[in-house]
């Protein structure tokens, strides 16, 4: 054929976008549940006829890996049987799902009995059956217990329903009509996705339409070559661990190499921990999708999604570990471990590009599930929650507070307004967190303070979350955000829920309150060097505290104006920067753990900063984000010296005798 035009390729590049934006905006509107038409926890795409994706809105960046997954599952299990008319529906995560609430819709598009294309739209469904109403559950220790499992299936067949189907995955979830409500609407999204692609292969020819998506798809790859060179080649790492998994209260290990060359990026995961029985493993389909997230934000945030992303970025996760279970783990918060995996490739890949990374996020998506009895309309209500916290600061400005990060994508806090016309709860107080956010030059995004009370007899509540023991990292010498804290307020009493907010069931009584604070993002930067004006205007903000401007950014302010005391500051940061606890390195060999964390050795001298298996942060001049550790004190080590592992220390790119900071990472509630 012809070279292809330009102008055409624009046309049919941006009109291929448009429809995954208009699935989307069909699906949003005609949804059953909250959390996709208020949330926009929703994704829609078109795929060629190869399986390859040309093209996804995304209101969840976790989305865009898995749905190719999906595809190639269909296409393998069906490649003689794909007919005009056929529909699929698939959430199991051995196929490229997700947690098991991700349904999947895929619609096949004919153009005169040729396939063409493939529209997909996905969406959390509230509840898809499982032990506990949503069918998210921080309990759970297989995946039958957080839902229905469905691998790819025929839902219609030639344009008809296979009503005897949907009449068994109905039945094994709550709220039916609902269910059926979404369903339909991302049915009509795919139609909606066959109508925008049947009109432009109509007005440009079959032949130009799909020479048109491989040249878009060339097009990605090429430009995020360009750019992936101009990443010194070498071999990157960083680990970061999850509080725990829900069953146990020992941490979980992510670690990774990021291995860059030739416009090419290799991430490899061995050495992470096995997987989990708790609900918090990652299926190989969402590991990809973190991974690709991240090079995505760091390297080419407005490049456009497609296959061409994925030829050059390639994974290895062993089978058996967190991060490529075997089938029947559960995944539900596949969330947590994702968020972790996204910021330990930023950790690793923050030394070489420090102008384009961040301090780490919250870290977690804060599944929240609160169910009962609605006495006023003697019916099932399950309310869905997903509370975001502080952003990492930057090389050129502080942290979002209270929003979703690169991992969250579009997926909005539902409103109090929609909440309370729902559900018998009343949201009861909501605020920014003081002094949440890690200092630094640039100072992470605050988290949030939100408050739900129960107006119903009586509920049940669970909930996934994380980083609450290990709060998100700050970068070179930014600190870390808070942690995240979460509690039951009954008749003035309040109680921290258990595994850092994995419950399953709890029970509520009318007039509990459930409380959550969210994290902060970490810092950027020595917060000694933050200007001095901008700690005032932020304590004036009520973002910092007057005590956490003197003892952390030694900025001394006066009571009554808040106006700066000049000489006092500075003394104040030169007391500070004077009492850092600094260590000469040593090293014991190989890698010892504590509750699952990596052991560095103190003297018993040092037991007036650092407490036994106490949580620290080590700083390196050669290492941009921090290593994270559990103190074993012996009188074994001389003072003033800290010993590590051999492989921590070329993790931080450090040698014997190198001089390194500590601090204690204490809990502030």
């Amino acid at each position: 054929m012809k070279a292809i035009d330009p102008v055409t390729l624009e046309i049919i590049n941006n009109r291929l976008r448009f429809i995954s934006k208009e699935m989307v905006i069909t699906l949003t509107r005609i949804a059953y549940s909250a959390v996709i038409y208020d949330g926009h926890d929703c994704s829609a795409g078109i795929f060629d006829a190869k399986g390859q994706l040309l093209t996804l809105d995304a209101g969840l960046p976790f989305h865009i890996s898995p749905m190719p997954f999906s595809v190639s599952a269909v296409l393998e299990k069906y490649r003689n049987n794909i007919n005009p008319g056929d529909i699929f529906i698939a959430n199991d995560p051995s196929f490229g799902g997700t947690h098991l609430p991700d349904m999947l819709i895929l619609m096949p598009i004919f153009f005169k009995e040729n396939l063409a294309f493939f529209a997909a739209a996905r969406g959390h469904w509230t509840d898809v059956g499982g032990s506990t109403p949503g069918s998210l559950s921080g309990k759970a220790n297989e995946l039958i217990q957080e839902g229905i499992i469905i691998p790819p299936i025929k839902l219609f067949e030639q344009g008809k329903l296979n009503q005897d189907l949907a009449d068994l995955l109905f039945t094994n979830m709550r709220m039916r009509e609902i269910r059926q409500g979404d369903m339909m609407s991302q049915v009509a999204a795919c139609r909606h996705g066959e109508r925008g692609c049947v009109e432009l292969i109509e007005k440009y020819g079959m032949e130009t339409t799909i020479k048109c998506g491989e040249e878009i798809i060339n097009r990605t790859e090429e430009s995020l070559r360009r750019k992936l060179k101009a990443i010194p080649e070498g071999a990157y790492y960083y680990e970061d661990y999850l509080d725990n998994d829900g069953l146990s209260n020992k941490s979980v290990r992510i670690k990774v190499e990021v291995s860059v060359k030739d416009g090419s990026v290799f991430v490899d995961f061995a050495g992470s921990s096995p997987q989990s029985q708790g609900p918090v493993n990652c299926s190989l389909s969402t590991t990809h999708g973190a991974v690709v997230i991240a090079i995505k934000s760091i390297v080419d945030p407005h490049g456009i999604p497609n296959e061409g992303l994925f030829r050059l970025i390639k994974i290895n996760a062993p089978l058996g570990t967190l991060l490529n279970p075997k089938p029947g783990a559960p995944t539900g918060g596949f969330t947590e471990s994702g968020y972790r995996v996204v910021f330990c490739i930023v950790g690793a890949l923050a030394e070489v590009l420090p102008q384009c990374v961040s301090g780490a996020d919250y870290g977690s998506v804060n599944h929240t599930y609160i169910s009962g009895i609605d006495e006023s309309k003697g019916d099932l209500f399950i309310h869905y929650e997903y509370p975001p916290g502080g952003n990492g600061g930057t090389f050129l400005m502080d942290g979002p507070n209270g929003m979703r990060g690169p991992s969250s994508g579009n997926v909005s806090l539902q409103s109090v307004e929609l909440i309370e016309s729902l559900s018998p709860l009343r949201c009861s107080y909501a605020t920014l967190r003081e002094d949440s956010g890690g200092p630094g030059r640039f100072r992470g995004g605050l988290g949030l303070v939100r408050k739900v009370e129960v107006l119903a007899q009586s509920a049940s509540l669970s909930t996934v979350t994380d980083r609450s023991a290990i709060p998100p990292f700050g970068i070179f010498k930014g600190q870390s955000g808070y942690g995240q804290y979460w509690s039951v307020i009954r008749n003035g009493i309040e109680k921290p829920l258990p595994f850092s907010g994995k419950v399953s069931n709890y029970k509520l009584k009318k007039g509990d309150i459930f409380q959550c604070l969210t994290a902060g993002g970490g810092g950027y930067g020595d917060p000694l060097e933050r200007d001095p004006d901008i700690v005032r205007k932020d304590v004036v903000e009520g973002y910092v505290s007057m005590e956490a401007a003197r003892e952390t950014y030694g900025v001394v302010l006066n009571e009554t104006d808040i106006s700066i005391r000049e000489q006092e500051t500075q003394d104040q940061r030169q007391i500070i920067g004077n009492s850092r606890k600094l260590f000469t390195l040593g090293r014991y060999g190989v890698a010892r753990f504590v509750k699952g964390v990596k052991a560095v050795m103190l003297s018993t001298q040092e037991a007036t900063e650092f407490s036994n298996r106490s949580l620290v942060e080590i700083y390196h001049d050669e290492c941009a984000a921090p290593h994270r550790a559990r103190v074993i004190l012996s009188s074994k080590v001389k003072p003033k010296y800290v010993l590590i592992d051999n492989e921590s220390a070329n993790i931080i790119g450090a040698k014997d005798g190198d001089i390194l900071q500590l601090i204690a990472l204490s809990t502030p509630f």
